[in-house]
């Protein structure tokens, strides 16, 4: 009855949605509408440095426009819009963070700041193969490739942080994380005065293990900072 507050759930970079549809009926139980923003395929596998930049900036756009949607419908309270991220879905969460002044609570999950760092030392196989090909074809080792990502990534979270409240964020980082290392996580949640961090004892993929925990704390999270009872 009335209106209800809305949550953007953004994916993982692969899959079926699965994790983003756990949580959608987790928060839709709760009175919530949840909104679950699908990936643009043509963007999976790029590591051009230009071409991150322009997916980081088109994911802005994405999601404003998706939040002017949602400011049209009668059903909505668009004063009370969340965004709930996971692993890529996350570093993405900070971005929007930073760009989007009506989200008003955001939950980074399973990722981090120093996104060149990330790109150079993950170990998560999709990163692994894509990295691996994009050395050979441009015939440069590892080091100039984290160099050029630190000296033209513009769009990296870390360097969005001075645009971010840090009082609005909870980051949620696996101890043992070896595809978004926890170093990474905590230089996000150390830039952000405020932020609120709970740091599971698990790796990337064994955190899934974890997903009613961490829709519970996110929920509370939340609902604190949107003044929800």
């Amino acid at each position: 009855q009335g209106k209800t507050p809305a949550i953007l759930l953004l994916p993982i970079s692969g899959g079926d949605y699965v994790i983003c549809r756990f949580f959608a009926r987790f928060y839709s139980r709760e009175g919530w509408t949840a909104v679950i923003l699908k990936r643009r395929k043509m963007y999976k596998k790029l590591l051009e440095v230009n071409k991150l930049n322009l997916l980081l900036q088109q994911t802005i756009i994405d999601h404003k426009q998706i939040i002017d949607w949602l400011e049209t419908r009668s059903d909505i309270d668009s004063s009370k819009i969340a965004v709930l991220g996971v692993s890529q879905g996350g570093l993405k969460t900070a971005v929007i963070a930073a760009a989007e002044p009506r989200v008003k609570a955001s939950v980074i999950a399973l990722a981090g700041g120093d996104l060149p760092y990330i790109l150079a030392h993950s170990e998560e196989k999709g990163v692994v193969k894509r990295r691996k090909r994009f050395l050979e074809s441009e015939k440069i080792d590892i080091k100039d490739f984290e160099a050029t990502l630190h000296s033209q990534l513009t769009f990296d979270p870390l360097r969005l942080t001075p645009y971010i409240d840090g009082s609005t964020t909870l980051h949620i980082l696996a101890y043992f994380d070896k595809c978004v290392p926890y170093c990474c996580g905590l230089k996000l949640y150390n830039a952000l005065p405020g932020a609120e961090k709970i740091t599971l004892p698990t790796g990337h993929y064994s955190a899934m293990l974890t997903l009613p925990y961490i829709s519970h704390q996110s929920l509370k999270f939340i609902n604190k900072k949107l003044n929800i009872k």
